[in-house]
């Protein structure tokens, strides 16, 4: 008796890994009737990681509707598992497949905040997000942005969190972000080890995926590099998300690169210092 594992990732943009093991031991099946097939289905963080994860888990898919990385109005759902934990899919509601014409600077990751946002409100104490197959470069503003964090320019006015605003940032205000997300643990799923940004950074590496645009690509290196870079933003509420958790109603931090920025990983905040106390280290 012949013995198959099978044991694929998703295809971007056309089958999910679930979806390929199906296909594949259909074949298999019927050219070796009496072959043992096991079914491994793999994910790496990005398409087809919810799907994956969810088969050896016990729980429900929530949909919702939310915004598409540039804006429009789509269906997307994470997992809820019996005991509470959120199985959250980055590229189901902000992922590069989504849009037929992707624009890196202008695409906003605010629908896998939406994601977040409903599953704490359906009682997730911990987080499992996948962030692999984005369509976006936007520093994860727009995601806070859907979780109540408000990012204003120097002239005071509101701006939108996506990639073409990052370096326009001068003040944030924390005043309505969503506090439950202290007393959750957070996991994130990410398959590369790329700095934040640089020649080898996340930002330049991967935003030609999202746009051919060879300015869109240099902007996008410039963008969250003018987020790290020694600058005053002038934070407003009590909690600051970056990095560390901080009591204050009203603080100035200053946000500067370690050193040296290759050994940041992309998924890291910025290294911060400040003047308020730290009350806590976000998980």
């Amino acid at each position: 008796m012949k013995k198959i594992v099978i044991a694929p990732d998703s295809f971007k943009g056309t089958l999910s890994s679930v979806e390929v093991c199906s296909i594949i031991s259909e074949v298999i099946g019927k050219n070796y009737p009496d072959a043992k097939i096991k079914i491994f289905p793999v994910a790496d963080g990005g398409e087809g990681t919810l799907e994956a994860l969810s088969q050896s888990l016990k729980g429900k898919k929530i949909h919702l509707e939310v915004k598409s990385p540039l804006g429009r109005k789509i269906d997307a759902y994470y997992f809820l598992t019996n005991d509470n934990t959120a199985v959250i899919e980055t590229a189901l509601a902000s992922g590069i497949t989504i849009e037929v014409q992707n624009n890196a600077l202008k695409a906003s990751s605010y629908g896998t905040g939406q994601l977040i946002r409903s599953a704490l409100e359906n009682g997730a104490e911990k987080l499992i997000i996948g962030i692999g197959g984005s369509a976006m470069t936007d520093g994860g503003t727009g995601c806070l942005s859907a979780l109540g964090a408000r990012f204003y320019n120097s002239d005071g006015n509101p701006i939108e969190g996506c990639g073409e605003n990052l370096e326009r940032i001068k003040s944030i205000d924390l005043s309505d972000f969503d506090r439950r997300l202290h007393d959750c643990d957070i996991t994130v799923l990410c398959d590369v080890k790329n700095p934040l940004y640089g020649k080898n950074g996340a930002a330049y590496i991967f935003a030609p995926r999202a746009t051919a645009c060879s300015y869109s690509s240099r902007m996008s290196v410039a963008a969250p590099s003018a987020i790290t870079k020694p600058s005053r933003l002038l934070l407003k509420g009590r909690d600051a998300p970056l990095g560390s958790s901080l009591r204050t109603d009203r603080a100035c931090i200053a946000l500067k690169p370690p050193t040296p920025v290759g050994h940041i990983a992309a998924s890291a905040p910025p290294a911060i210092t400040t003047s308020a106390r730290p009350r806590r280290i976000w998980s």
